[in-house]
């Protein structure tokens, strides 16, 4: 029986032995998966295309209205003024309204394309982002270029250059319906 007993006491030590190489083994691949799953559980993979979308049409319902009546108001106060001058009854009212229609118009679209800027961009939309944000930045300059030209009295430049903003605001439109930006595509 002595035998019996020694026999039964090593293969209880030898379970023993592989149980705690298994329980160990079991541990370090734990450790392991955990040591790699949680930094790829905390990354951040970006925004989504559908978020983004999401974003740039709340920025554009909320601010190409007044982008719109901005660019329609500083037209209609050009045009009014060099109807005033061209029958010589344009006065100084006429031309500070012109500007500073001019003016709205010009902050206003500036901070509307700061707006769609600020949006995080999914990387497989990046380059067409670019290429419309680009649009928006060119129209800005143009709105510039019509106030500095507003302000010294070149009516004629100031308006080629509202028209040339408002002929990119339609390549700005397909390019944001491309994107699938539903409400900035009006």
């Amino acid at each position: 029986m002595n035998d019996e007993s020694t026999e039964t006491r090593e293969r209880s030590t030898l379970k023993g032995h592989v149980g705690w190489w298994i329980a160990a083994l079991s541990g370090i691949a734990g450790i392991i998966a955990l040591a790699i799953g949680i930094p790829k559980a905390c990354e951040d993979d970006g925004i989504t295309p559908d978020e983004w979308r999401q974003k740039a049409s709340g920025v554009c319902e909320r601010q190409l209205t007044g982008v719109n009546a901005g660019l329609i108001s500083s037209a209609q106060w050009i045009s009014y003024w060099a109807s005033q001058l061209a029958s010589s009854q344009a006065t100084q009212i006429d031309a500070a309204n012109a500007v500073a229609a001019t003016q709205t118009a010009s902050a206003t679209f500036k901070t509307f394309i700061g707006s769609l800027r600020e949006i995080d961009q999914p990387e497989k939309m990046k380059e067409d982002i670019r290429k419309a944000l680009d649009t928006g930045s060119y129209m800005m300059d143009s709105l510039g270029a019509a106030v500095v030209n507003v302000q010294s009295g070149k009516l004629a430049d100031a308006s080629s250059q509202l028209s040339d903003t408002q002929s990119k605001l339609a390549v700005w439109h397909d390019q944001m319906r491309d994107l699938g930006a539903d409400h900035c595509a009006r």
